[in-house]
């Protein structure tokens, strides 16, 4: 894709004690259409990407640097102060306080 890429959405991103950190993309709006991505980085420094589909995978590792790119099902789900994460090889539920 050439020329400028327009992203509208969200992103969110929390980290452990242990030192995985976690940012989610949530995109309404994208050169792909609307999907989900995430980023882990584990406590070793590995980047590895998430993402729903070969060309989201392409696009998000092209503006990015990946260890690691697994391309599968991922769904997140906002609900009031909770969102949740699944995909077949990881699965994560965050609250926030307020």
């Amino acid at each position: 894709m050439d020329g400028i890429q327009t992203f509208d959405g969200r992103i969110a991103g929390l980290g452990t004690d242990s030192g995985t950190r976690i940012v989610l993309g949530l995109w309404q709006r994208s050169p792909l259409g609307p999907f989900a991505d995430a980023m882990i980085e584990r406590a070793d420094g590995e980047r590895i990407l998430v993402a729903p589909a070969p060309e989201i995978a392409e696009l998000i590792a092209g503006l990015y640097g990946f260890d690691r790119v697994l391309v599968e099902p991922l769904r997140a789900r906002g609900r009031e102060r909770t969102l949740q994460v699944r995909s077949p090889r990881c699965g994560w539920t965050s609250r926030s306080g307020g």
